[in-house]
């Protein structure tokens, strides 16, 4: 469409032909009506008037919707340039030393916390003493079954001594049945030798061997009863034994329960958490501290949920310790994500160094992948918006920022790779966009 001046330039020379084109007679008689068709003109003046509207409203239209826009100081913002340069292909993260080995300390009994003789932080040593606990009603029931287990052991040395004494009282009884038996035998002989003169009645001959016939039936009585109480007595006694070995079983297991009222620590190490308050009372299971092992270290993060898919065990990596970096590997990723993180332990490949303690925080990085020349944007807030799918692009003379949708690929804790929606040396708000983010476009304030 032709600009304003060029119109009238147009208009200018149209009528100066017009002009030209008028008969020498028309001008001699001035009473002679002249017919002049005036569409043309009209067409030309309309458009003139169209196009001077349009150039004035325009820049009013603009500024009016201008002010409608969210609007937010250029030194309230962060702005990112996109450029051209080297990406590593790594995470960076903060990582704290933990122990490999952690034992929980718990209390196995409930009871009321007497003595608190170590304090948290503080270096232990194995079986050192470090929580005393009382539980009165475990100590009775402890005192009850020991006076229990003592009346079982009288009671069975006291049924030992009478199957003793019995046993022996039999023995005497059949060694006495021996020697009447002896003697009868002896005294039947002797009168057997004299019956054939006459000396020794057949009546005295039926006595001896009916007293012979009873003495042998005494004998395998006491023989008999004597066996019996001897088995029985055997019983009894692997009986009573059984009992008292389960008493004793029982009193060691309520020692044992005992000795736990004695909180110890389980391994040499650093009591890193320790709960139990003096005079607080305590149930069965409830925890009072722990204990990490300070010779067998490991370091744990938390990484961005983003870099979740690519990271696995035995990626490399350094931590930052004295000026000096040391050599780790991933050697395990936890899956579950909290808050928009995950998990990961990192071994070290070499050793800890001297001097790094538990719970210290140190500067850490796990490569990815190498290094590669790629279009890149500096990394800021706006990621958290829409996962950084479309970014406010500044205009050039820095008066407004457009809304555009982009392709994002990789990151690294500096810079986002651009795949698609910004050219080289375009500028980018990079801070957050709270304030604006439903709105296709900003206006920026000097």
């Amino acid at each position: 469409m032709p600009t304003s001046p060029d119109v009238l330039s147009l208009f200018a020379k149209k009528i100066d032909s017009s002009e030209a084109s008028t008969p020498p007679e028309a001008a001699q008689g001035m009473d002679r009506h002249i017919h002049v068709a005036p569409s043309k003109n009209r067409r030309w003046l309309l458009l003139i008037a169209v196009v001077i509207a349009i150039s004035v409203a325009l820049p009013i239209y603009r500024y009016f919707i201008s002010l409608s826009l969210p609007t937010v100081q250029s030194g309230n913002i962060q702005i990112g340039t996109v450029s051209r340069q080297p990406f590593q292909d790594q995470v960076n993260f903060r990582a704290t030393i933990i122990s490999e080995h952690s034992y929980v300390l718990s209390a196995s009994e409930g009871g009321r916390v007497d003595r608190k003789l170590v304090e948290e932080g503080s270096m232990v040593t194995e079986r050192e003493l470090l929580v005393e606990i009382s539980n009165s009603t475990l100590q009775l029931n402890v005192m009850a079954r020991q006076t229990e287990l003592a009346t079982q052991l009288n009671q069975l040395r006291t049924n030992q001594i009478a199957a003793s004494q019995r046993s022996l009282d039999l023995k005497r009884a059949l060694l006495l049945a021996d020697k009447d038996a002896g003697e009868l035998e002896l005294r039947t002989y002797r009168l057997q030798s004299l019956a054939p003169q006459g000396y020794v009645s057949k009546e005295q001959m039926d006595n001896l061997k009916i007293e012979h016939t009873e003495l042998l039936a005494r004998r395998q009585a006491i023989s008999l009863t004597l066996a019996e109480d001897q088995a029985l007595s055997k019983s009894q006694a692997a009986e009573f034994s059984r009992t008292v070995s389960i008493l004793r079983q029982n009193i060691e297991t309520a020692q044992q329960l005992i000795e736990r009222l004695s909180i110890r620590a389980p391994i040499d190490g650093r009591l890193s958490a320790l709960t139990a308050e003096i005079g607080a009372t305590l149930k069965p299971g409830d925890e009072l501290g722990r204990v990490d092992d300070a010779n067998h270290l490991k370091l744990q993060a938390d990484v961005d949920q983003y870099y979740l898919p690519r990271m696995h065990e035995g990626l490399r990596g350094t931590f930052g310790y004295a000026d000096a970096n040391y050599p780790v590997e991933v050697s395990r990723v936890y899956s579950k994500v909290q808050a928009g993180q995950f998990k990961i332990d990192l071994r070290f490949l070499e050793h800890a160094p001297a001097g790094v303690a538990l719970g210290q925080t140190l500067s850490a990085n796990v490569e990815l992948g190498g290094t590669s020349i790629s279009l890149l944007l500096p990394i800021g807030a706006f990621m958290s918006q829409a996962g950084g799918s479309s970014v406010y692009v500044i205009n050039q003379n820095g008066t407004m920022a457009i809304r555009r949708r982009v392709q994002f690929g990789r990151r690294n804790s500096r810079f986002v790779e651009v795949q698609g929606g910004l050219k080289e040396g375009e500028r980018v708000i990079v801070s957050d966009y709270d304030r604006f983010s439903q709105s296709k476009a900003v206006r920026l304030l000097r």
